[in-house]
C-alpha cells in the first residue's frame, strides 16, 4: 500500500469514527452537567455554584471514553499489523500481551485527560455565572444558558475527532513495536488548507512534519512548536492542543534495514 492509499485510508476511517462517537460524547457531555442543572432549578443557582466540585464528576465521560478507545484500538492495531506481516502468522489484536498493554496505556493517559474535559466543563459553567451576572441576567436566564445545547455539540464534535485519531495512532504505534523486525516510522499528514503549519499563526506544523522518518521508538518533533511525540495525538511528551486537537494525521511504517 503507498503513502497516499494509507493517508486516504486512514481519514476515511478516522470519519467514521468520528460520526459514531460524537452523539454518544455530546450525551455524556450532558450528562456530565445534569446534577449541577438539577441542583440549580430545585435548590438555586448559588447553591449549585458552590457545590459545583461534587456536582461535575467524571463518570459518564470515563465512561464512553472508555468504550471508544476499546472499539477502535484493537481493530485498528489488527488491521496495520495485517499490513506488514505474512497472513499466515496469525491473529495478534486480542492477546493478553495486547489486553494489557491497552489497559496501561489507558492508566496513564486516559484519567488525567478525562480529569482536564471536566475541569473545563466546570469553566464553561463558570464563565456563563459570571457573564450572566456582570450583565444582570437572573438566574432562570443563566442556566438556560447553561444548559443550551450549541457548545456541547461543538465539544462532542471536536473530542470525536480528536480522541479517535489519537487512538487510530496509539494503536498503530503499539502494533508497529509488535512487529516481528524492526521498522522506521513515518509521519503522514494531509497536506491540504487545514493541515496546521499552512497559516503563519499557526502554532504547530504538520505540514511540514508530513514524511519525517524516525526509527521505532524515537519521537517524531514537530518543526515550529518543537513538541516531541510518537505518533499523532501523543501528549505523553507534553505536546499541547496546537499538535493533537483536531488532528488528522497519521503513521505508516517500513522495514528499517541495518547495516
Amino acid at each position: 500500500m503507498t503513502t497516499n492509499q494509507e493517508r486516504i485510508q486512514h481519514l476515511k476511517r478516522q470519519q467514521a469514527y468520528e460520526m459514531e462517537w460524537r452523539r454518544r460524547i455530546y450525551i455524556a457531555l450532558r450528562r456530565q452537567k445534569g446534577p449541577f442543572i438539577r441542583k440549580a432549578r430545585e435548590q438555586g443557582l448559588l447553591i449549585a455554584w458552590y457545590q459545583i466540585d461534587g456536582l461535575i464528576v467524571p463518570d459518564a465521560i470515563v465512561s464512553v471514553m472508555e468504550r471508544m478507545y476499546r472499539a477502535i484500538v484493537p481493530t485498528e492495531a489488527e488491521a496495520f499489523y495485517r499490513l506488514y506481516v505474512d497472513q499466515k502468522s496469525g491473529r495478534m489484536g486480542f492477546s493478553h500481551q495486547w489486553i494489557d498493554s491497552l489497559d496501561e496505556w489507558l492508566q496513564s493517559f486516559l484519567y488525567d485527560l478525562i480529569s482536564t474535559m471536566t475541569d473545563y466543563t466546570k469553566r464553561i459553567i463558570l464563565n456563563h455565572i459570571n457573564a450572566g451576572l456582570a450583565a444582570g441576567d437572573g438566574y432562570d436566564l443563566i442556566i438556560k444558558k447553561i444548559v443550551a445545547t450549541g457548545l456541547d455539540r461543538v465539544r462532542a464534535e471536536n473530542i470525536a475527532r480528536t480522541e479517535s485519531n489519537r487512538a487510530m495512532g496509539w494503536a498503530k504505534w503499539d502494533a508497529a513495536g509488535k512487529l516481528p523486525y524492526p521498522v522506521q516510522l513515518m509521519w503522514i499528514a494531509s497536506r491540504d488548507k487545514r493541515t496546521r503549519g499552512t497559516d503563519s499563526k499557526d502554532k504547530a506544523d504538520h505540514f511540514r512534519l508530513n514524511g519525517q522518518k524516525v526509527p521505532f521508538g524515537t519521537p517524531f518533533v514537530d518543526p515550529r512548536s518543537g513538541a516531541k511525540m510518537n505518533f499523532p495525538g501523543d501528549v505523553s511528551m507534553g505536546a499541547g492542543a496546537a499538535d493533537v486537537c483536531n488532528c488528522r494525521c497519521t503513521l505508516s511504517a517500513r522495514r528499517l534495514v541495518q547495516n
